[in-house]
């Protein structure tokens, strides 16, 4: 049954909500009108909205629903985060289309679009047809916090605003805080901004307002297929995510890193350096969530086509298939509606391309906010669990999955899908240091109604299962000992263990982690010393104290009893790019459990130990292309371990699936060996040629591919329109 407590709480906080109303902050200058409008919003009145908005949500068993914050605190949410401090920042859209348009209301600009690749390019076709992209209007960020205690906030302030308004500026989409730094991903900008004076804005001369990357969104693209998805991951990394609508981005140290034709993951350090494409082959993955095991999710959104959409295993260097050109088809005499997306059914879990990662399911409508479990505040039931977002435009049709992933082979099969609320317009979702869930609310439709919600959700019984978490992080995680840290390894909480770790590589604690990693009982706080390690000797000077004792440290576990930690052992030796432990790790290739093979496939290739490359070939083999993500580990492993020349040679191996990988790898090196398989007499390493040349293309093997005269008895009824096309 649900908990309606939003009067009497509200009510009770009303005086100090106007007492402190001298203290707040200014919002936004006073001449722009979405700031008139936002103090004229009566709270009172918001409150009893809200009351009534609430009284429709549907729960799951157990769980209540409090309001937290609403207009005129924040309007337009499309994505939030939260600090150590319980603190939440909000990226506010002011720029929907008032600024920011969609290529659907210019299709005269659709050749000019398409052939954008980069964001000067963009800027060069608004000039061209004198577009107004409207430089008097903002993206914001709202810092929102509850200074009473009460459970309901009761200050807000407008962190940042009045420099995300040029032409070319997106939606702001992404937040991310830690230690004071507040990361936020606005098109065309990754920006780092820091409040140092503390004063709850980033406008004075101590505070930092940092573009630390610039390039993002090469074409005009749809809305919302923007730059989003801000997360640590458990080696200490920054990821991120774009939409669509491409990326063009020079790095730190000056390397053009693109993917303008499709949506993707990035990945770097905190401090902005070794900018890389982690996972490509998206169209507009607005969220990203890691497990409690490192495995990176994403819901991935469909075209509006009749296509599905996809919940994602992002995979280092998978390929999910979408490209950009594909949205604009509607018809053509060699395929049907988006082309081989559709029509080949590229889309759907079915394994059907070889050269991509097929999605684990398909599910929801409007993928947007996501968020895992970390351990505390919930019942035991939602171990494991993953929040999903469904965003469709309408209340009545949008709220809250809650679902599971369970392995399977190399990937994931998903179970235990229930609606964890149900006739909310969520936007994002995120967990609360404090054992709540909290989501922000667009209220209603696809427009900015100027007006926005942010509830928290909880279980009576269990909440206070977080008490100690949010205790924790309101403390100062540098100034624990090192043995205090070494016991927070092993906490219930995610977050608390993660955190722990980052802090023990911070003091370069290496033998605590070593001791952690080899001597430990429990997986858990083994798994994040490994980590620890890997972050410890991803240190560039070779042969620094750190790195050599963490090295001897990680290699033993390759033979380790748990698999999970031999998994976790390959990936990160094979991240240091260890030559060392390349005998160990070729021999996790034959490992029993495909989880291991998966990760130490992927590490063999890092390692470029060209006498792996049997051991590869074996591993595909026995695979027999029934795992996809096995397959693309090993065309990982041989594109490390092999130079083209290998590759094409393994055309005579009798495995059709060892040749099907060396097309993919082909296909990825751009390589005219590929041609060499059109001869093949087996019908699907044909067909994965033959795609591999039309698509990239690959110039030196047209002729081959049309002088093909195929055989299409050796094709199945659904392989033969995609060779036909």
């Amino acid at each position: 049954m649900k908990h309606l407590t939003f009067v009497h709480r509200w009510l009770a906080a009303l005086g100090v909500l106007f007492h402190a109303a001298a203290g707040f902050t200014a919002e936004i200058p006073k001449d722009k009108s979405a700031g008139a409008a936002r103090n004229a919003i009566n709270p009172g009145e918001a409150t009893r909205e809200a009351e009534l908005a609430a009284k429709k949500f549907k729960l799951a068993p157990g769980l209540k629903v409090d309001l937290w914050a609403a207009e005129p605190q924040l309007a337009n949410p499309v994505a939030f985060c939260l600090d150590e401090r319980g603190r939440i920042y909000v990226a506010e859209t002011h720029r929907l289309h008032q600024g920011v348009t969609d290529i659907r209301g210019h299709m005269n600009w659709l050749d000019e679009e398409l052939a954008a690749k980069s964001t000067d390019d963009m800027r060069a076709l608004f000039a061209r047809h004198k577009y107004d992209g409207k430089t008097n209007v903002s993206e914001r960020v709202t810092m929102i916090e509850d200074r009473t205690g009460s459970g309901l906030a009761t200050h807000y302030s407008t962190f940042a605003d009045g420099i995300f308004n040029s032409s070319v500026d997106g939606i702001g989409a992404g937040l991310l805080a830690r230690r004071g730094n507040v990361w936020f991903a606005n098109i065309p900008n990754l920006w780092l901004l820091r409040d140092n004076d503390g004063d709850g804005q980033t406008d004075g001369a101590k505070d930092l307002r940092k573009s630390v990357f610039t390039g993002f969104g090469v074409r005009v693209g749809f809305l919302g297929h923007d730059l989003h998805g801000l997360i640590i991951g458990p080696d200490g990394k920054l990821y991120f995510s774009i939409g669509d609508r491409g990326a063009n981005v020079k790095s730190l140290e000056g390397k053009t890193v693109a993917t303008p034709e499709m949506g993707a993951i990035f990945r770097c350090n905190q401090d902005g350096s070794d900018l890389e494409i982690f996972h490509f082959g998206l169209r507009n993955p607005q969220e990203l969530s890691f497990d409690q095991f490192g495995n990176l999710f994403t819901g991935d959104n469909n075209s509006d086509g009749g296509d599905p959409a996809r919940w994602v295993y992002a995979v280092e260097g998978g390929d999910t298939g979408w490209r950009v050109g594909w949205q604009f088809i509607e018809s053509a005499p060699w395929t049907t509606r988006r082309g081989p997306w559709l029509g080949e059914r590229m889309c759907y879990p079915e394994d059907r391309a070889a050269h991509i990662l097929p999605p684990i399911v398909n599910i929801a409508n409007g993928p947007s906010g996501l968020a895992y479990y970390p351990g505390t505040g919930l019942p035991a039931k939602y171990d494991g669990h993953f929040l999903l977002c469904d965003f469709k435009g309408a209340s009545s049709a949008s709220g809250i999955w809650s679902f599971k992933m369970q392995p399977k082979g190399a990937s994931f099969e998903l179970v235990e899908k229930e609606q964890f609320i149900w006739n909310a317009l969520a936007t994002d979702v995120d967990f609360g240091y404090d054992g709540h869930v909290y989501f922000s609310d667009w209220i209603e439709g696809w427009a900015m109604t100027g007006k926005g919600r942010l509830y928290r959700i909880s279980d009576p019984a269990t909440v206070k299962s977080a008490e100690d978490v949010k205790a924790i992080f309101a403390g100062d995680f540098t100034k624990r000992s090192v043995d205090e840290l070494k016991g927070l390894l092993a906490h219930r909480d995610m977050r608390v263990r993660q955190e722990a770790q980052f802090t023990l590589v911070e003091k370069k604690a290496v033998s605590t982690l070593v001791d952690v990693a080899t001597k430990a009982t429990e997986q858990r706080p083994r798994l994040h010393a490994i980590w620890g390690l890997g972050q410890l000797v991803a240190d560039k000077v070779q042969g620094s104290r750190f790195k050599v004792q963490g090295l001897a440290a990680l290699r033993p576990l390759l033979a380790d009893a748990d698999a999970e930690i031999r998994a976790q052992a390959a990936k990160v030796l094979g991240d240091a790019r260890d030559g060392e432990a390349r005998s160990g790790v070729a021999t996790l290739l034959a490992d029993p459990s495909p989880r291991v093979r998966h990760l130490a496939a992927i590490a063999i290739g890092k390692l470029r130990a060209p006498g792996a490359v049997p051991a590869l070939a074996q591993l595909l083999a026995d695979n027999a292309d029934k795992d996809a993500v096995l397959r693309h580990s090993g065309v990982m492993g041989l594109l490390g371990c092999a130079d083209a020349r290998a590759i094409a040679a393994l055309k005579t191996n009798a495995s059709p699936s060892v040749r099907i990988a060396a097309v993919v790898a082909l296909r990825r090196l751009e390589r005219p060996e590929v041609g060499q398989f059109l001869a093949d007499a087996n019908g699907r390493v044909i067909l994965e040629a033959a795609r591999a040349i039309s698509e990239i293309p690959i110039p030196q093997a047209l002729p081959a591919l049309a002088a093909l005269q195929p055989d299409f008895g050796k094709l199945t009824a659904e392989q033969r329109p995609a060779l036909a096309r």
